[in-house]
């Protein structure tokens, strides 16, 4: 099964990206915080991150080099996200 890790400070986005990862039959393993998911990073290999490019403790741009230091995940595809954090302008279909 394909392992993808969701980096996302807002709970509202993490568990929509965790609905459609699971949708597609992904195990996704999500975390709010970004100093926790370097803790797994360390010790898990995944087969693609996602993150948020904008998080109060740490951003996703020094995230993604922290993973390219990591022995385990330092090739794995990392993508970086970022929403308006309005949401009356996001559109549900």
């Amino acid at each position: 099964m394909i392992k993808i890790l969701i980096i996302e400070d807002d709970l509202y986005v993490l568990e929509m990206l965790r609905e459609v990862l699971l949708s597609m039959g992904v195990e996704p393993r999500c975390f709010n915080s970004p100093k926790l998911a370097l803790e797994v990073i360390q010790r898990e290999k995944f087969d693609g991150v996602t993150l948020d490019i904008m998080m109060p403790e740490v951003d996703g741009i020094q995230l993604t080099g922290a993973i390219r230091e990591c022995r385990l995940n330092k090739k794995t595809p990392v993508v970086g996200i970022s929403g308006s954090e309005d949401r009356r302008q996001w559109k549900r279909s």
